[in-house]
């Protein structure tokens, strides 16, 4: 998983998981809202058809 991670510059957004080199760590970024997982999993469908949509298009 990690791996992932360093390749594509992503990271979880738990906290417990590890930085990645050359991002900020999770624990300086300010939370502008709390992480629903409940809202995360309604919207999950909405939300990869709008990333489709923006990365497909380029």
């Amino acid at each position: 998983m990690d791996e992932i991670f360093d390749k594509f510059s992503r990271r979880p957004a738990r906290l417990d998981a590890g930085d990645t080199e050359g991002l900020p760590s999770l624990k300086t970024i300010t939370i502008l809202k709390s992480f629903d997982p409940m809202e995360a999993n309604s919207l999950e469908k909405e939300i990869l058809s709008k990333w489709k949509e923006i990365v497909l298009s380029k």
